[in-house]
């Protein structure tokens, strides 16, 4: 049987399926988007220590024990922390409405987009989002600038970070020793411009 999105009308490229957690998860796993691979480790080892890279410990909320879904720890700018769940599967950064609503005070601007989107019946709907875009955040040893977020209504409780963000690093998800080491892409410099007016 298709399961891809091809006969969908919407032009989307042919997919065979997803790699999901449950897979994943004794795995060590690097996403290189500049080269455009995924890398699968199967064997055991010691905690990586790549230099100049920044680690993370990968931690599960509560929120997310019976999904299995992991998180990140940042650093908001008035130095809360916020815990903010991994996702590959999503384009861009998302927080609830009531995160942004915090986070709108020190936003160095805020937009608006329409873009559609598709239900799980794949039924296309357009929908206007708010955009905020955040300053920079603290990850680990380094701080990161100029990150975009969308808040959404309908987003979980815990903040999603999404492609928009991961796409500037080779992101190596160490399960096994819960670490998230991230190594900025060649073209880092790409996906970290404002584009002014």
């Amino acid at each position: 049987k298709d399961l891809g999105l091809a006969n969908s009308g919407n032009g989307t490229q042919k997919l065979a399926g997803i790699l999901g957690l449950p897979l994943l998860l004794n795995l060590t796993v690097r996403f290189d988007f500049v080269a455009k691979t995924v890398m699968l480790y199967f064997q055991s080892h010691a905690p990586l220590d790549i230099p100049r890279a920044t680690r993370l410990t990968l931690s599960q909320p509560w929120l997310s024990q019976k999904s299995n879904a992991y998180a990140v720890s940042i650093q908001l700018p008035d130095n809360k922390p916020l815990d903010m769940l991994i996702d590959t599967g999503t384009d861009m950064s998302v927080v609830s409405t009531k995160t942004g609503t915090l986070l709108e005070e020190n936003a160095l601007g805020v937009a608006r987009a329409d873009r559609a989107r598709y239900t799980s019946s794949l039924e296309r709907r357009a929908e206007s989002l708010q955009i905020l875009l955040l300053p920079g955040f603290a990850l680990g040893n380094t701080e990161e600038r100029n990150i975009p977020v969308v808040v959404e209504k309908e987003a979980t409780q815990l903040p999603l970070l999404g492609m928009d963000f991961l796409s500037r690093f080779r992101v190596t998800l160490d399960f096994r020793n819960k670490q998230m080491i991230l190594e900025r892409a060649a073209d880092y410099l790409n996906h970290t411009r404002v584009n002014g007016k």
